[in-house]
């Protein structure tokens, strides 16, 4: 047991000594952050070639970060995860809970290496359809997209809007169903750079 605890902690004191170096409000090296906000969700989804329709949600999103700055601090590359939280009524007319989102490779470019800065960013992944909290629900999954424009207002904090198009799938028992899914997001960021 005192093995285990002394990894840890030798790996907590490399993270917080690695942090230390990182975290010099410089848009390169390690980046980590997120935070979230609003959406705007619309779907429809289509079952063995019959197509339901159009479905509109408000709902909150997460938003997570984590990657790098380059040389210049106006690029950055990271992993990106943003998903949507919203309620809906199944076939069997019960409220469950949707995670709608996509997970992949983003990259954020902005116009000047020093805040206030407007930026852009874009992203594809993977596209997630699903009902975490319910016993017998599979996650869809298909091809994502997102993107969009924010700004920076201070060292660290953005506000940003984006688009999120997804498409994910499943077939299961003969059964092919597919969800075509699209948001506009409102979020507020903190960046740790």
């Amino acid at each position: 047991m005192k093995k285990y605890i002394l990894i840890v902690v030798l790996i907590l004191f490399l993270c917080v000594l690695n942090f230390g170096m990182a975290f010099d409000n410089q848009r390169r090296g390690f980046i980590i952050g997120g935070l979230g906000g609003v959406s705007l969700n619309i779907w429809n989804q289509t079952v063995n070639g019959y197509e339901s329709d159009n479905e509109t949600d408000f709902a909150l999103h997460t938003d997570f970060r984590i990657g790098g700055g380059f040389k210049g601090e106006k690029l950055m590359l990271y992993y990106w995860n943003i998903v949507n939280w919203f309620g809906m009524e199944n076939v069997y007319g019960e409220k469950v809970l949707i995670t709608s989102g996509i997970t992949g490779a983003g990259v954020s470019y902005y116009f000047k290496p020093a805040s206030p800065s407007v930026y852009v960013n874009g992203g594809l992944g993977i596209s997630v359809w699903n009902a975490p909290f319910e016993v017998y629900s599979e996650a869809c999954w298909g091809f994502g997209f997102m993107g969009g424009v924010g700004y920076e207002f201070a060292p660290h904090w953005s506000v940003e809007c984006c688009i999120m198009l997804g498409n994910p799938s499943y077939t299961e028992l003969g059964v092919e169903a597919q969800t075509n899914a699209f948001a506009l997001t409102l979020s507020f960021i903190g960046i740790a750079y």
